[in-house]
């Protein structure tokens, strides 16, 4: 049975993450045309709303909880990708890297399937299903850009969305290895994550 402490580090580890998706929306801001520019601000805003709703619920548990370091380490590669991109100006880049990837992987995790761990989640943080529609929005966002940005995506875009492809994976296996809240509902994550970034859902397969 899963007690509202077995949620924490999965608690901490969403906030980080909405953390990077604040700093990532906000630079991609600096570098969009201006209605793009208008959507990413918002977006950075409900991002910071996010991480500080995410963290609050984390603090608020008796201990405390932290970022599983192996979650922490996969965060942070996906940082680096996101501003050594950033750095470059490959606006589009960064829209395949955070709306399209992170956000998906955000949209799955605050998706679980109907149980234990979807209550608790609830009683935790009431207005997770408002995070997930406006997560799903941003993931949208960029999809419609992308297009717009850049005349061929699929191919030009090819490089970026085999590398963001690849730190998901490697961070969809270090929440299933480090959070133990997920870890009995492995098969429904790899299929829901495949489904949305044709991973292959055997971690054994590349």
């Amino acid at each position: 049975m899963l007690s509202a402490s077995d949620l924490g580090p999965l608690l901490a580890a969403i906030a980080r993450a909405e953390a990077i998706s604040r700093d990532v929306a906000l630079r991609q801001s600096r570098l969009a045309p201006a209605p793009l520019a208008r959507a990413l601000a918002q977006q950075a805003r409900q991002e910071a709303a996010h991480a500080t709703l995410f963290g609050a619920a984390a603090a608020a548990l008796p201990g405390g909880a932290r970022c599983p370091p192996r979650v922490e380490r996969a965060l942070q590669a996906f940082r680096v990708r996101l501003e050594r991109d950033l750095d470059r100006a490959e606006l589009a880049g960064t829209l395949v890297g955070l709306q399209g990837v992170l956000e998906s992987l955000a949209c799955v995790a605050l998706e679980p399937p109907p149980g234990e761990l979807a209550r608790l989640a609830d009683r935790l943080v009431p207005l997770r299903l408002l995070v997930l529609r406006q997560e799903d929005a941003h993931h949208q966002l960029g999809e419609r850009w992308i297009g717009r940005l850049v005349s061929d995506p699929a191919q030009a875009l090819a490089p970026a969305r085999l590398a963001y492809t690849a730190l998901a994976a490697d961070l969809l296996d270090a929440g299933l290895a480090e959070l133990a809240c997920l870890a009995g509902d492995a098969p429904h994550y790899r299929t829901a994550i495949a489904t949305r970034l044709a991973l292959s859902p055997d971690p054994q397969v590349p």
